[in-house]
């Protein structure tokens, strides 16, 4: 009986077995942080012996016409330029990989279209569209990837993009299947679009920089032309997705080289640009967002003037000529809107144009008559269309 009643002594409780497990986690956590303290101490001792290695190599390889300090700048630009070699290269590479996917896919395309093609044009009694106009040849894959930063290679890279994106517009007309709405085919004409802009953009900032356009306009004015063209065949889910923010970097980028633009024989230039930003602003998909952008520059411009005023600060003359730039670009965009029977633009857009053009005039109307009259013209039109709506 007493042995028994030891034997039953010596049974843990429950609560005394939770404890146990417990202890024994609480170990096994203890042992799994050692371990992986030790690990992150190995591995940076082994860092730090091969640092002292490189560190030795390095001073054992100095020539004894050099520093040290000589030798480690010497090191470090080799190495910056290498960098900025193999970054080139990989952007050329990248660049000609495009090219061959656009030339596989358009003539995929022209093999499926081309007898399309021809019929189209029977029935619809097309005689000056032969096949060859429809059915481009591709852009050579050996064109615009050398230097990518050059002017002419931004040239040759505009064009490429822009006969491609051209001949997917044509194809498209003559078949019911929509390149950029299949997977690879997508892929490839939305990479060719952004790269389309960001040609275009850079561009742009090569004018800012150096005061004058160093590619024909006519070349920009296509190029801008055929993107939208495309953006204008895609869904607004997708053009929101993909393209929105480079389109809306590229408006404001115009509107900005127009209004900082210092020098008084310039026209021409101002002139080019409102006439990309006319290009953007007559595009369905785009109209909001450019009306929007034009208005916000008009606003930040009169609180400039308000500063002006509240200061008795100098205006600058080239400044306040430029404004009206802007100013007319948005009248030409507002005033073919009023010309259609049905206007695009949204309620609730055409309010939001209209109380950020009313915050314009506070304090400014007396000393600025001609801004204010400019500002209730377009008051006026966006009324106008408020009532179509």
């Amino acid at each position: 009986m007493m042995e028994h009643g030891k034997s039953c002594d010596t049974v843990s409780s429950p609560t005394e077995l939770d404890k146990k497990d417990k202890t024994l986690c609480g170990n096994d956590n203890l042992c799994s942080t050692g371990a992986s303290s030790m690990e992150h101490n190995r591995i940076q001792n082994y860092i730090q012996r091969v640092k002292l290695a490189t560190a030795l190599a390095v001073i054992r390889t100095k020539p004894s016409s050099m520093t040290g300090q000589e030798y480690a700048e010497h090191l470090w630009n080799k190495y910056s330029q290498n960098q900025l070699n193999w970054k080139s290269r990989a952007k050329s590479l990248e660049t000609e990989v495009l090219q061959l996917k656009q030339e596989l896919l358009e003539s995929t395309f022209n093999s499926q279209d081309e007898d399309r093609v021809v019929l189209a044009n029977v029935v619809n009694g097309d005689t000056e569209t032969s096949k060859q106009d429809v059915l481009l040849t591709p852009p050579c894959s050996s064109e615009g990837n050398e230097t990518t930063g050059t002017v002419d290679s931004l040239g040759n890279t505009v064009r490429c993009h822009t006969n491609f994106l051209q001949s997917i517009i044509k194809l498209r007309s003559v078949s019911k299947c929509s390149a950029w709405q299949e997977e690879e085919g997508g892929s490839t004409v939305g990479k060719t679009v952004s790269n389309a802009l960001d040609s275009i953009k850079e561009f742009l900032k090569i004018t800012e920089i150096e005061g004058i356009c160093t590619v024909p306009f006519t070349l920009l004015e296509h190029s801008l032309h055929t993107v939208i063209e495309v953006l204008d065949q895609l869904s607004s889910g997708l053009f929101v997705k993909e393209f929105r923010d480079p389109v809306l970097s590229l408006i404001t980028s115009l509107s900005e080289i127009i209004l900082n633009c210092n020098e008084v024989n310039m026209h021409s230039q101002k002139e080019n640009m409102c006439k990309l930003l006319l290009i953007l602003g007559r595009s369905p998909i785009l109209k909001d967002e450019v009306l929007n952008e034009l208005t916000m520059q008009i606003y930040r411009f009169s609180q400039m003037l308000q500063d002006t005023v509240r200061c008795e600060q100098d205006l600058d003359p080239c400044k306040f000529e430029n404004i009206y730039y802007i100013f007319s670009v948005c009248e030409t965009v507002l005033k073919d809107e009023c010309k259609v029977p049905q206007s695009v633009i949204q309620d609730s857009v055409l309010v939001r144009l209209q109380q950020i053009l009313e915050d314009t005039l506070l304090h400014i109307s007396n000393m600025f008559p001609l801004f204010a009259h400019y500002v209730w013209k377009l008051g006026g039109m966006i009324e106008f269309l408020k009532r179509q709506v």
